[in-house]
């Protein structure tokens, strides 16, 4: 998650076309991570999570430029996931050999 939130930083100080697709590459791996353990240990809401990366990809790609609005929604968007999302299947998988 902190290579996430540096990602983010970046792009705060410079939308560059080359920033915002660093972002964009580092999110689809994170979440391709995740959906990975959820397959590997049964992660019962795996379905349900899982759309909510598609749905944030779709969003995050359909935008035309990435200005601080953007920047904004994606960092609000990742915060929110992390605590409340992602500590679900923390939960799920704590104790598990990962």
């Amino acid at each position: 998650h902190k290579g996430l939130f540096t990602a983010i930083a970046a792009v705060e100080s410079d939308a560059s076309a080359a920033n915002v697709g660093h972002l964009v590459e580092l999110v689809k791996a994170h979440f391709k991570t995740e959906e990975d353990l959820f397959a590997k240990f049964g992660y019962s809401d795996a379905d349900s999570h899982k759309k909510t990366h598609d749905d944030f990809l779709v969003t995050v790609g359909g935008l035309s430029s990435f200005g601080a609005a953007e920047v904004g929604f994606a960092k609000q968007w990742l915060v929110k996931h992390i605590k409340a999302s992602d500590m679900e299947y923390a939960d799920a998988l704590s104790g598990k050999s990962l």
